[in-house]
C-alpha cells in the first residue's frame, strides 16, 4: 500500500474512532458517573483502537477503511461498554431501565453483526483484514457476554466455556500448528455465533426464569463445542489441501 493511500486509510478511520471514543466518555462520565466503569470501557476500546490500527495500515489491502469496518468498530465500542459492567455492576442499579441495558446491547451487537458482510460487499470492500477484525470483535464480544452473564444474571459457571473456547482453539493453534491452518468459509460458523450472542442475550433480560439459565448455557455451549470439534477435526485432517481463496464479500 502507498504512503498516500495510508492517509486515507486513518482519516478515514478517524470519524469512526473519534465518534467511538466520544460514546465510551458520554457513558462513562456523563451517563453512569462511575470512574471504574468508565476506567473499564475506555480500556477495552483503547485496547481495540491500539490493535485495529497499526493492523489495518499493514493488512487492510484498500485505501478506504469502509462502512463495513465502521460498523465493527462499532460493535467493538459497544463490547468495550458491556465489559465496563462487569467491573461495575453497580451501574445498572442507577436507572429504572438500567437492568435492560446487558439485554439491549446484545441485542445491539448481534444485529450490527448482520450488516457489516452486506456492506462489505455492496462497497467492494471485502479483504482478509475484515473478516478478522470481524470474526476477533465476536470473539470478545461472546467472552464480555459469558463474562456478564456470570457476573449480574447468576448464570452457572460454565457459561465461561462459551467465552473462552474460541481463545481455548487460538491456542491450540500455537500448540499444534495444524489447527491454525485457515478454514473455509462456513454459514453453519456464523449460524453458531449467532447463536451464542442470543442465548447470552437471553440469559440477560431481566424476565428469564433462573432455570432457564443452565439450560440456554447448556445448549450453547454444546453447540458451540461441536462446531469447534468439526473445524479442528477439518484442519487435522483435511486442512493441508485447502488453498484458501476470498469469497466475495468475507469479511469487512
Amino acid at each position: 500500500m502507498s504512503r498516500a493511500a495510508r492517509r486515507s486509510l486513518r482519516a478515514g478511520m478517524l470519524p469512526g474512532l473519534v465518534a467511538c471514543a466520544a460514546a465510551v466518555y458520554a457513558a462513562g462520565a456523563l451517563w453512569a458517573h462511575d470512574l471504574l466503569f468508565a476506567l473499564s470501557a475506555c480500556a477495552g476500546f483503547g485496547l481495540m483502537a491500539a490493535l485495529v490500527v497499526p493492523g489495518a495500515v499493514r493488512h487492510h489491502p484498500h485505501a478506504r477503511f469502509g462502512a463495513a469496518n465502521q460498523v465493527t468498530l462499532a460493535r467493538g465500542t459497544g463490547t468495550a461498554l458491556l465489559a465496563g459492567l462487569i467491573a461495575a455492576p453497580d451501574v445498572l442499579g442507577t436507572h429504572a431501565a438500567a437492568v435492560w441495558l446487558p439485554f439491549a446491547g446484545a441485542a445491539a451487537l448481534l444485529l450490527l453483526d448482520l450488516c457489516d458482510g452486506a456492506l462489505a460487499r455492496r462497497q467492494g470492500l471485502a479483504s482478509a483484514f475484515g473478516a478478522r477484525f470481524d470474526q476477533e470483535v465476536d470473539a470478545a464480544a461472546i467472552l464480555v457476554l459469558s463474562a456478564l452473564a456470570v457476573a449480574i444474571a447468576d448464570a452457572p459457571w460454565w457459561t465461561l466455556g462459551i467465552g473462552a473456547l474460541h481463545y481455548l482453539y487460538r491456542l491450540g493453534g500455537w500448540l499444534i500448528p495444524a489447527l491454525a491452518r485457515p478454514l473455509p468459509y462456513s454459514l453453519r460458523r456464523r449460524i453458531v455465533c449467532g447463536v451464542q450472542i442470543a442465548a447470552l442475550g437471553a440469559l440477560l433480560a431481566p424476565p428469564t426464569p433462573a432455570g432457564w439459565s443452565a439450560v440456554l448455557t447448556t445448549v450453547a455451549l454444546v453447540a458451540l463445542t461441536l462446531s469447534f470439534l468439526r473445524d479442528g477435526l477439518w484442519s487435522l485432517t483435511r486442512g493441508a489441501a485447502f488453498t484458501p481463496a476470498r469469497r466475495p464479500g468475507a469479511g469487512a
